[in-house]
């Protein structure tokens, strides 16, 4: 099995990966604040059970595309285009989760 390369980098594949591996995870909502669970549960009703496992498998397994379309039995092209939808999905709710983040920057007077 080779490793994956990723596209948009490993920054990127780090911050995906953790919120892949929540949302394919649901014994682990009991871990989370409201606001991140709202969020993994709004990832969860974007996001298509096939384009769960294929990122699933490539950011938070590390296999490259051959690899989880081998283990899905589906060919690396439908593999890349259900990554790619499910990197648009998952990069609106980073966008969303960054304008109404709990977390503001203190303003000064």
């Amino acid at each position: 099995m080779s490793k994956a390369t990723y596209r948009r980098g490993k920054t990127y594949a780090r911050r995906a990966g953790r919120l892949i591996r929540l949302a394919a995870r649901p014994e682990l909502d009991r871990t989370l604040d409201g606001y991140e669970r709202a969020l993994i549960e709004e990832l969860r009703a974007l996001i298509t059970a096939r384009e769960l496992e294929c990122l699933h498998a490539y950011y938070v397994a590390g296999l490259g595309l051959a690899d989880v379309g081998a283990r899905l039995e589906i060919n690396p092209s439908t593999v890349s285009r259900n990554i790619r939808r499910g990197e648009r999905k998952l990069d609106h709710l980073i966008r969303l989760a960054g304008r109404i983040s709990p977390i503001r920057p203190a303003q000064t007077a």
